[in-house]
């Protein structure tokens, strides 16, 4: 059998400032909605709406997204595809989808408050201008 591939990139704004969470072990995970606009054209008229991605970044990734990202922050993800699954309250079984961050790249104007571009791939966090692999000019970044 052979392996597959399951890997997503999203650019969009930051719903809600992140709901961090820290485990017995030290380990932290930051959870955060992505706001992801979406252009389509319907007959004659151009549409637009958002669709919502639930995202979870774990260790260095989640320290930077406590540290950096807060709400409208706009970012470019590279994510996992999961289903997170749990049994609720009522004991019903429940299904969530979730992406799981692997890559973090912070955008948006320097006149925001906190920016600062930054690549996380559960590496050293580089501030824009340092000489770095994977930086905001590797072609492995562009979202095309």
């Amino acid at each position: 059998m052979s392996n597959g591939l399951n890997v997503c990139h999203f650019v969009g704004n930051i719903g809600r400032d992140p709901e961090m969470h820290e485990f017995a072990s030290g380990t932290k995970n930051a959870k955060f909605s992505l706001a992801v606009n979406e252009r389509f054209k319907s007959g004659d008229e151009w549409q637009e709406r958002v669709v919502w991605v639930d995202c979870v970044a774990w260790g260095k990734t989640a320290g930077v997204v406590e540290r950096f990202c807060h709400k409208g922050k706009q970012v470019f993800v590279t994510v996992r595809f999961s289903v997170r699954e749990w049994e609720g309250r009522d004991g019903q079984k429940r299904r969530k989808p979730e992406f799981t961050v692997d890559r973090l790249l912070l955008l948006g104007g320097k006149s925001e408050p906190r920016d600062l571009e930054t690549t996380v791939n559960d590496g050293p966090v580089v501030p824009d201008g340092l000489p770095a692999s994977n930086g905001p000019d590797d072609p492995d970044l562009a979202p095309f």
